[in-house]
């Protein structure tokens, strides 16, 4: 079984270029982990957002949606010129997980980008992508790629 994590060091090493320390699954993060993760997070979060907007073939204000901010705010953030708050750099790391998580299942960005942008029975016929906005909104979709990992209709 497959999983998806975020890692808690930044620090790589030098033959795997993996974090040292290792990975957390965040759906099974205990909060203090959580916590510990989210002070050890570079200030730096350009990449994470370039990670996420070039693995889901979402736009701008998509991904703005998600995090709750306007566009402009988004951009500040993805251009370095603004400092996230703790609840946006909580919500990041677990869109991060759900967005490697749905890598490792559907084997590329341009599928999983796909299936979060369609229409899914199995959410009530929304889309994936409108439930990102919220903590709870990912853990359904990771759910639902779960679900698929295992089997399960799309």
């Amino acid at each position: 079984m497959k999983k998806y994590f975020y890692p808690i060091s930044e620090e790589l090493d030098a033959k795997t270029q993996e974090p040292i320390l290792g990975y957390h699954p965040v759906d099974f993060m205990s909060p203090t982990t959580l916590l510990s993760v989210l002070n050890n997070l570079s200030t730096n979060i350009k990449d994470d957002l370039e990670f996420i907007k070039n693995n889901t073939s979402s736009s701008d204000q998509i991904i703005a949606d998600w995090l709750n901010v306007n566009v402009k705010t988004y951009r500040n953030y993805r251009e370095g010129g603004a400092t996230l708050r703790p609840d946006i750099k909580e919500h990041l790391i677990i869109l991060t997980a759900l967005i490697k998580h749905g890598l490792a299942v559907f084997g590329s960005p341009e599928a999983f980008g796909n299936w979060l942008h369609t229409e899914n029975f199995l959410l009530s016929k929304l889309k994936p992508a409108a439930l990102l906005n919220t903590n709870s909104g990912v853990r359904l979709v990771d759910d639902r790629i779960a679900g698929i990992e295992f089997g399960d209709n799309a």
